[in-house]
Formats: structure tokens, sequence, C-alpha cells
């Protein structure tokens, strides 16, 4: 196949085709095809501009080494890479923790060091009140964290009904206590 039949004319099943047999138009294809949506979610997780082109790169690398993985019969192409985007953006994220606080995109867009982590931390905690340790632990861990509840499930003990209790519980107390806090003011 010519550069130009891919361009005018690929669907899933060629893609997995072609990038399976290590075609590099193909790859050049689908990077200058899907990188905006790639970037888009990927900023969902990460603010920093060259943590961002590093894991950008990471995503389309991943594809070229995993397309065997991708079933265009259960999902598309741009589906599957969605994915795939969202997932190594919370490992960057997760890669990234130790050394600075990445926020997602529930609480800002901005990444924070050390050094300013207190500010933003006593608005979090001011944000919380009300809620006991293990509310407190849960919702980190759903909004923070970017858990989901059968994973919150697995570490915490609980059964998942409890966990989607609590989080309901803990999200109207912090919704009541942040409209106590707006009428106070």
């Amino acid at each position: 196949m010519k550069e130009g039949d891919i361009v005018n004319a690929i669907d899933d099943r060629q893609i997995k085709t072609l990038i399976s047999k290590q075609n590099e138009v193909a790859l050049r294809y689908i990077i200058d095809e899907y990188t905006p949506l790639v970037r888009f979610i990927v900023k969902k997780y990460i603010a920093r501009e060259e943590v961002i082109e590093e894991c950008i790169s990471d995503v389309f690398f991943n594809v070229w080494k995993n397309i065997d993985q991708f079933d265009y019969k259960r999902s598309s192409f741009k589906n599957w890479l969605a994915a795939i985007s969202r997932y190594r953006a919370i490992d960057y994220c997760r890669k990234i923790s130790r050394e600075e606080i990445c926020i997602t995109e529930d609480i800002t867009n901005t990444m924070y060091t050390e050094d300013n982590y207190e500010g933003i931390y006593d608005g979090l905690e001011d944000l919380l009140k009300g809620l006991n340790d293990e509310q407190k632990r849960i919702i980190l861990m759903r909004f923070e964290q970017d858990l989901k509840p059968s994973e919150i499930s697995r570490i915490t003990g609980l059964n998942i009904k409890e966990v989607y209790n609590k989080i309901e519980r803990s999200k109207k107390i912090i919704k009541k206590h942040n409209q106590k806090r707006r009428f106070e003011e």
C-alpha cells in the first residue's frame, strides 16, 4: 500500500494490519491523525509540557508494540487509543508523584511542587472538613488518585456497594459544608 492510499482510506482493521506489519507510514498516519486526541487526554492529568510530550510518545510506542491487543470487533481504534492515553497519563502521574503532587482535572490542571503544596493541602483539608478519616481516604483515592470503586473496595476491604455509598455520602457532606462556608463568607 502506498502512502497516499493510507491517507485516503484507512479503517480500524487496516490500522491493526499495517501496524502489526511494522509499517512506518501507517504509524506516521496515526500519529498525525490522533496526536490532538492523545494530547487532549494527557493534558487532563499532566501539566508540564515536557512530561506531556514524553507521555504522548510513550502512548504511540505502546500502540506500536501492543497493536495485537487491539480488537476492532470490540471497539474502535480511537476508543482503544483514548483508553491507552488515559492509563499512560495516570501511570505518569503516579511515577512523578513522589517528587511532585499531580492534581487531576477534578481539582485543577496545574502541577504543584512540594514548596507550594502546603497551601493546597490546607484548602483540601478545609474542603474535606466534616468527613471522618475513612471517608477522607476514600474520597482522596477516588478523586485524587483516580482509582475505580472496585480498586478502592479491594484496598479497603469494603464491599463495592459500601464504597459507592461512602462516596455519595461524602460528596453530600462536602457540598453541605461548602454551602455553609459560602453563606458565612
